[in-house]
C-alpha cells in the first residue's frame, strides 16, 4: 500500500515539477535577454509583467 501511495503521488507531483522546472527556465532565459539587450528597464518592465498576468487567470 505505502510504495503504491508514493509511486502514485510521484507520478501526479512529477509532472507539476516539470512545469515549474520549465517556468523557471523560460525566466531565466528572458531575464538574462532582457538584460543583455535592454538593461535594467526591460527587466523591470519583465518583472511587472510577470506579476500582472496572474492576475488575468482569476476568475471574477
Amino acid at each position: 500500500m505505502k510504495k503504491r501511495f508514493s509511486r502514485e503521488s510521484f507520478g501526479v507531483g512529477f509532472s507539476t515539477m516539470l512545469m515549474q522546472v520549465t517556468i523557471l527556465v523560460q525566466q531565466t532565459v528572458l531575464y538574462n535577454l532582457a538584460a543583455q539587450h535592454g538593461g535594467d528597464t526591460w527587466q523591470i518592465i519583465l518583472g511587472v509583467a510577470y506579476r500582472v498576468v496572474p492576475f488575468a487567470f482569476i476568475p471574477l
